[in-house]
């Protein structure tokens, strides 16, 4: 029986039937038993002194190209390395600042006031009825007026013509819900 013969038998190529005659002529029976699919060797598995010390050496502020000439060890590597422990980029090694936070102590004492302009339409538009020579003579701008306390976090908003300096962005019903002892700055963002 030829190679081809059996490797159509066994259901694989002739290349891989010539694969297992030759390891049964150079170790016999146990050549054909099952064996590990694990490599021999990775590409990647270096001493963990080498990536302790390429950490230490970026935490001190070397660079990655300095650090894989030192080491003997490609500077591909070097960068896998930092990238896994999160330090490949100089920023990531400055401490950062805490968020600058602030919270006052008493209601009332800080209000952020901020406006904003909406569109509003009386009929659809062009873009869903196709006619583009009708006109929406009703169409504008309403502009949306917010008030917050940065103490209690409460927050009114009402929709007014303008943002003109005569209209009053609180209402009756707003300065109810914004009644504090004082109001001592304002914000406008």
């Amino acid at each position: 029986m030829t190679v081809i013969q059996a490797s159509e038998m066994a259901g694989f190529s002739e290349r891989n039937g010539l694969k297992w005659l030759k390891r049964f002529r150079e170790e016999g029976k146990q050549g054909l038993q099952d064996r590990s699919s694990q490599p021999h060797r990775l590409a990647r598995s270096h001493e963990l002194g080498f990536v302790v010390e390429a950490v230490g050496r970026r935490r001190r502020g070397q660079a990655a190209v300095r650090i894989a000439s030192k080491l003997g060890v490609p500077r591909s590597t070097v960068g896998f390395w930092l990238r896994k422990a999160g330090i490949s980029r100089a920023s990531a090694l400055q401490e950062k600042e805490p968020p600058n936070r602030y919270e006052q102590e008493a209601p009332g004492d800080l209000l952020h006031l901020d406006t904003k302009k909406l569109a509003y339409f009386h009929h659809v538009g062009h873009r869903a009825t196709g006619i583009r020579h009708a006109k929406n003579r009703k169409a504008g701008y309403q502009v949306l007026h917010v008030c917050n306390d940065d103490h209690s976090r409460a927050c009114y908003m009402e929709v007014l013509p303008d943002e003109m300096k005569g209209t009053r962005p609180l209402s009756s019903r707003g300065r109810f819900c914004m009644s504090r002892p004082r109001v001592s700055r304002s914000v406008s963002c």
